[in-house]
């Protein structure tokens, strides 16, 4: 089950150099029950926590479980650490939660499916004594009690390997001897004991094979429940971060409404773009009105110029009737004219790969060339300077909306770091029962990503208020100003887009925090 060979533990270098153990080799049979003794200093706890790769050798070789500790990889302590159970002097029991739930924590975190998770800590439970006091909490127990939901807690995996480190050095000699009683009978069902003690008379009482560490030197004498795990423990956290939460999902809110709202602005100016760009004009004023037999000849040599979608052909006469339709009352003045004063034209169309300034500009100078023409006159350049106006308005509302997303962000880290800080000890519990590193992480993520999508979906929220309520009152402008009927919201793909970035932003920021945290 254990074996150590030649292993010796060295801390600091050059001369500062203090040794913690010299050239330790022994081996512990399965279902041994083994006592490892020394005074305070000697080594133990060193010597113990090299066992659960928490410390490695300088040299020597360890081989605990089946695993080659020298080799082992680090994403393979987990597995190691599963066939572990561990009792300290102080419990270590999470605050915060029940004995029940100190015991069930380390089945959630391995990925015990649900249903056996209630089964298996209460026979821990009952197996120590301690199943009447389930649904106490730390501070309402005695010490030798929080000891019992330690060592609960400890064997609730049913570990072949149980390592006790100085479990009742805090207890009364009562309390210690219902504690080593308790450990005797796990022995007997034949898991592996280590148990480390500084005191002599427990080593006399327990009447076990004895390793005796003398200044560092030895001498004989998971599934489903894991999903469901992680997202308890996102929203626990969520929780947990009180009022930075709150601000990381505000700040969040406010980034993603401000972008959202220039990209609403910015998604209708795009409409009246296209809507300007397919009404664009060209027109040409001829010298004299051809004879009615040449007009079909002058237009197809219009077309024969290349990148136009329709012409029209547009007499004096019809000139001079448009004219008295847009006068209205005023149009008796017209027909005071001695003559028609107005020529006739040609309305040029150009198709969409010349509707820009450029392809305007070259039509133009064709036109210009035709023998027939005495001016032309129109183009898209103030089409072109909306949609230029729209790009810069799309640069200052990314800009604007980029400053607020990096505030979120660090929010976001902060209110992440704030609850790492307060998970400390039940990270500590999940890394020593063998909890995959992802399962220890992935809350702080999941806990970024729940303050995205919630500020996303309140962002999202506040847009469409404020769309409900100013799109009446501007939509009678809107023909006027800008040639559209009405203005639209996002559509549901933008939408899910929006809450998406909302989300992509805590986790951003809860990636940030756990990269920030020593595994």
């Amino acid at each position: 089950m254990i074996r150590l060979q030649g292993v010796s533990k060295v801390f600091g270098d050059g001369r500062s150099r203090v040794p913690a153990l010299v050239d330790i080799t022994f081996s512990v049979d399965p279902g041994d029950f083994v006592v490892l003794y020394g005074a305070s200093g000697a080594g133990k706890t060193t010597l113990l926590r090299m066992l659960y790769r928490a410390e490695r050798p300088t040299e020597g070789e360890i081989e605990v479980a089946g695993f080659d500790l020298s080799t082992l990889r680090r994403r393979e302590i987990p597995q190691l650490r599963r066939s572990i159970g561990i009792v300290f002097q102080d419990a270590k029991l999470l605050a915060g939660r029940t004995v029940f739930d100190n015991v069930a924590f380390v089945l959630r975190v391995l990925g015990t499916p649900r249903r056996e998770i209630t089964p298996l800590a209460f026979a821990a439970l009952k197996a120590v004594g301690l199943s009447a006091r389930a649904q106490a909490h730390p501070h309402q127990l005695s010490q030798g009690e929080a000891q019992r939901a330690a060592l609960a807690r400890a064997i609730v995996k049913a570990p072949p390997l149980l390592i006790a480190d100085e479990p009742t050095g805090n207890l009364d000699d009562d309390m210690a001897g219902e504690i080593l009683e308790l450990i005797k009978d796990i022995g007997r069902r034949g898991t592996t004991v280590l148990f480390a003690t500084h005191q002599a008379k427990l080593v006399g009482l327990l009447e076990r094979r004895t390793l005796r560490l003398e200044r560092g030197a030895p001498r004989e004498g998971r599934g489903l429940s894991v999903t469901s795990f992680l997202m308890s423990e996102a929203l626990r956290d969520l929780r947990r971060a009180g009022r930075v939460g709150v601000s990381a999902i505000l700040l969040i809110a406010l980034s993603l409404a401000a972008l959202g709202g220039f990209w609403l602005l910015s998604l209708n100016l795009g409409r009246a773009i296209g809507q300007w760009r397919d009404r664009v004009r060209v027109v040409v004023y001829l010298r004299e009105e051809p004879p009615a037999v040449k007009v079909n000849d002058l237009l197809r040599r219009i077309e024969a110029l290349g990148g136009i979608q329709r012409v029209r052909y547009v007499s004096k006469n019809e000139a001079l009737q448009l004219l008295k339709r847009s006068l209205g009352g005023q149009a008796d003045v017209v027909d005071q004219l001695p003559r028609n004063p107005l020529p006739a034209s040609v309305e040029v169309t150009p198709d969409s790969d010349r509707a820009t300034p450029e392809g305007t500009r070259e039509l133009v100078r064709r036109l210009t060339a035709l023998p027939e023409v005495e001016d032309v006159q129109g183009g898209a350049q103030w089409v072109e300077g909306l949609a230029q106006f729209q790009r810069l308005f799309q640069l200052v509302g990314l800009g604007v909306g980029a400053v607020l997303a990096l505030a979120a962000i660090l929010t976001v880290t902060t209110a992440t770091t704030l609850v790492l800080h307060l998970r400390r000890d039940e990270m500590e519990i999940m890394r020593l029962v063998g909890a995959a590193e992802s399962v220890i992480r992935l809350p702080r993520l999941l806990q970024g990503m729940a303050q995205g999508l919630v500020a996303g979906t309140l962002a999202l929220a506040v847009l469409e208020v404020a769309f409900a309520l100013a799109a009446p009152r501007l939509e009678p402008l809107l023909p006027v100003t800008l040639g559209l009927q009405r203005a639209v919201f996002l559509s549901f793909p933008q939408m899910l887009g929006l809450i998406g970035g909302g989300t992509a932003l805590g986790a951003i920021g809860g990636l940030l925090a756990t990269r920030q945290t020593p595994a």
